[in-house]
């Protein structure tokens, strides 16, 4: 089984890394449009694709979270209700 902790951690460095590059393009865009330097459109769809990644990759990193959570509250009941007495003979 994959190490989800490890999953997490890695998911939240990669977000952090998309954010720190998106705020060194963001302050790119920034200069240059401070001293009258035309910036492609490319840049600024690269610094918005920067901003969706970070978001999605701390999603996935939160629904992987919940997932994991609700696998080990399944566990937990399951092995509860292996311990409670039979019932009537059941």
């Amino acid at each position: 089984m994959p190490d989800q902790e490890a999953n997490q951690h890695d998911l939240h460095e990669l977000a952090e890394a998309a954010e720190s590059l998106q705020a060194k393009v963001n302050l790119h865009i920034g200069w240059a449009t401070i001293i009258g330097r035309p910036v492609s459109q490319e840049l600024y769809d690269a610094n918005a694709k920067l901003v969706d990644a970070a978001r999605q990759l701390r999603v996935v990193a939160r629904h992987t979270s919940e997932d994991e959570g609700f696998r080990c509250d399944v566990r937990q009941a399951e092995q509860a209700a292996d311990r409670e007495p039979a019932v009537n003979g059941v």
